[in-house]
């Protein structure tokens, strides 16, 4: 299942707070990077934080795998997670095509 995993700053949470888990933070997105968990990062233009593409079982997978990160751990980021597949409008169409 693929997952778009986008984090936000938590109510209250101190980017200084993120500054200082920042090594620990990468080391784990790179670990989870290498299993294939995350396929992709992206920083947000509009906010601090950042896009994962996440390739997993299920939407609580996600939520655990996303769950081991420290700033999640910490109460610094949460994420919203929206599951997402290959867009479908196309086989409206591709029956009718001779």
């Amino acid at each position: 299942m693929r997952v778009i995993a986008i984090s936000k700053l938590k109510s209250g949470a101190a980017k200084e707070k993120a500054a200082a888990l920042n090594a620990k933070e990468l080391l784990k997105e790179w670990e989870l990077q290498k299993a294939d968990v995350i396929r992709q990062v992206h920083s947000r233009a509009d906010q601090f934080g950042s896009i994962f593409m996440m390739e997993v079982k299920t939407v609580e997978d996600a939520k655990a795998k996303l769950a081991s990160l420290p700033l999640v751990a910490e109460g610094v980021i949460e994420f919203d997670l929206f599951p997402y597949q290959a867009y479908e409008a196309y086989g409206s169409i591709f029956g009718k095509i001779a």
